[in-house]
């Protein structure tokens, strides 16, 4: 087994693309082989917003759950924002597409089936039985983290041209990998000792498998603003989003350890844990939103090239004579190439 730098065994973990029944992984794996797109999906700023509001929800939602054998009858574990709040943000955030359907169901439907298996594992009756066991947040945490992947394959489909979309891209799924480490973690650190001794062992790889995740993904994102810098002020947004402080690196290294959950529970408390990753994932959407206004104005540009080339197009077919079937061919030919602009200008 191998050793990490502070002498801890490292835990023996699954290739992150290893298909897994509620690993994080496991629903990209999933989803993005049976993902089929439906019409009316907002625009790409838009889903990145509810991606945000839904990462806080899911760990506010799974510490509260985690901590139900701890304070009964509370709306929060101690320290993490209160379940009520981050709903009422949510709501607020998806109003205006609450009826758009990503799958089958709307997305207020979907929401309303995630929540009522939250309340449910909260019920006064069941948190005392079989229900208040180590593995009700994390079956909360997973059906969160299908809906997110839902809309990130959402994002990528409106992502496909220029270097500010494809370094976007795998921001928002570093950013996803490091919420759902924040939810896993509080909800950890929220849960009393006799339940967090029942925690799956196989919970932990799920975890590791996150961390290594996030590594492979900043070293995407790294890679992409090595081979070519962005504009000066962007490039250190996006630069210092994917450097994690020594803080964070320091949980991360002690998670991958066969000992790590048990012995991070003695030095760190949730609300903590909380505070450390929020401070990052903020900065981190700091960096998405000005990468989004690179891209709108990218959208924009290729929006103008498209309506020069069929002007030019439409004055082409009147000075020539083709059929109509031809004219239609050459139209889309060149549209297409002109929708694909060069890295240069993306």
């Amino acid at each position: 087994m191998a050793q990490s730098s502070k002498g801890h065994s490292r835990r023996t973990v699954r290739s992150v693309n290893e298909p897994s029944v509620h690993v994080f992984g496991g629903h990209r794996a999933k989803d993005a082989a049976n993902f089929r797109p439906r019409p009316g999906a907002p625009p790409v700023h838009d889903l990145i917003e509810y991606i945000h509001v839904l990462q806080i929800e899911r760990g506010t939602t799974s510490a509260w759950i985690a901590s139900a054998a701890n304070a009964a009858g509370g709306e929060a574990a101690a320290g993490v924002p209160a379940v009520s709040e981050t709903r009422a943000a949510t709501d607020d955030t998806i109003a205006e597409y609450a009826e758009w359907r990503p799958k089958k169901q709307t997305l207020t439907s979907e929401l309303s089936l995630l929540r009522g298996s939250a309340n449910l594992f909260r019920h006064p009756v069941l948190t005392a039985g079989a229900a208040a066991d180590a593995r009700a947040f994390f079956s909360v945490m997973s059906g969160y983290a299908a809906l997110i992947e839902l809309l990130c394959n959402y994002v990528d489909l409106q992502l496909r041209y220029g270097r500010h979309a494809a370094i976007l891209r795998s921001l928002v799924r570093f950013k996803e990998a490091m919420a759902f480490e924040r939810g896993f973690l509080c909800s950890t650190l929220a849960l009393p000792d006799r339940l967090f001794r029942l925690l799956p062992s196989t919970a932990a790889d799920d975890l590791a498998v996150c961390v290594q995740m996030q590594m492979q993904l900043a070293t995407v994102v790294d890679a992409m603003l090595t081979s070519k810098p962005l504009d000066q002020a962007i490039h250190a947004l996006v630069a210092a989003s994917t450097t994690l402080p020594t803080v964070m690196r320091d949980i991360q290294e002690q998670v991958v350890t066969d000992s790590g959950l048990a012995s991070l529970r003695d030095d760190l408390h949730a609300a903590e844990c909380w505070d450390i990753f929020t401070a990052h994932i903020e900065k981190t959407r700091h960096a998405e939103q000005a990468l989004i206004a690179k891209v709108k104005q990218h959208m924009r540009n290729r929006g103008a090239v498209r309506a020069f080339m069929f002007r030019l197009l439409e004055r082409l077919r009147g000075n020539v004579d083709i059929d109509k079937k031809t004219f239609q061919s050459i139209s889309a030919k060149s549209v297409s190439t002109a929708g694909s602009l060069p890295p240069s200008q993306g």
